[in-house]
């Protein structure tokens, strides 16, 4: 959901796929933050989701794909007429975090196997088994963020934020849940584990549909009505909030 008093249409994260997948053997995802003070970042956060989840971070020694996005990119934020100031700022480029999850497994039928990740910036990405905090990737408490983190930039030649990407790889079993969550939420989750709580049992149980049935009946929070509480009780700065929530069944 967007910034407290922005539309949906101001939202500049961006997450994909868009709908869940089923008995593939190699599943991608991942979340992207756009960088709030530059122009067009949303559009941006869109195009490397969609570049992960297609195996572009595959490999990172050919920067082909990030040439072709970057000009996909400019050509679509120059499609309409922008005042000076704005066709000035345009100049700088924008920027993005990310971070993506690739699951594989050797059937459809199996319940173990492997995951890798790369991420850039303070998007996060938690692996839970049980009760267990298994993963935390790429930050490992609250204190690491910081106001100036590593982000992927639309501009050309501008390449620095590539060799900041990192990478990790573990192992899933069935029951595990992953998140990936864009930095404001991430910074809830850590702040709240480090209090001892256990802030994925209050995100594994949202619901994205503010009027969904089942909601109703139960009484639980929609995902918008939570993060509302959270940013009005002062455990959420008011930012763009993105959680991709990944069970295995």
């Amino acid at each position: 959901m967007p910034k407290a008093g922005n539309a949906d249409s101001e939202y500049e994260d961006a997450y994909w796929p868009r709908h869940p997948l089923h008995g593939e053997t190699c599943q991608r995802f991942a979340v992207a933050d756009g960088a709030t003070e530059t122009s067009f970042s949303g559009i941006w956060a869109k195009q490397l989701v969609r570049a992960y989840c297609s195996g572009a971070f595959d490999n990172l020694a050919d920067l082909e794909w990030l040439s072709k996005l970057r000009r996909k990119w400019w050509s679509f934020v120059r499609k309409k007429p922008l005042p000076w100031y704005s066709e000035q700022k345009l100049e700088s480029g924008t920027f993005a975090a990310l971070v993506g999850l690739t699951l594989g497994w050797k059937s459809a039928e199996s319940e173990k196997g492997d995951w890798h990740a790369e991420a850039i910036g303070d998007s996060c990405l938690f692996q839970l088994r049980g009760s267990h905090l298994l993963t935390k990737f790429p930050l490992l408490s609250s204190q690491d963020f910081t106001n100036s983190p590593a982000l992927l930039s639309s501009k050309p030649g501008n390449d620095s934020g590539v060799s900041a990407v990192v990478s990790a790889t573990g192992e899933w079993q069935s029951g595990d849940h992953f998140y990936l969550m864009t930095d404001a939420v991430a910074a809830w989750f850590f702040r709240a584990h480090e209090r001892n709580e256990a802030p994925w049992e209050v995100i594994r149980d949202l619901d994205n549909e503010r009027d969904h049935p089942v909601v109703a009946q139960s009484g639980m929070k929609s995902f918008r009505e939570w993060v509302d509480t959270a940013r009005t009780q002062g455990l959420m700065r008011n930012d763009d909030v993105t959680i991709y929530r990944i069970e295995i069944v």
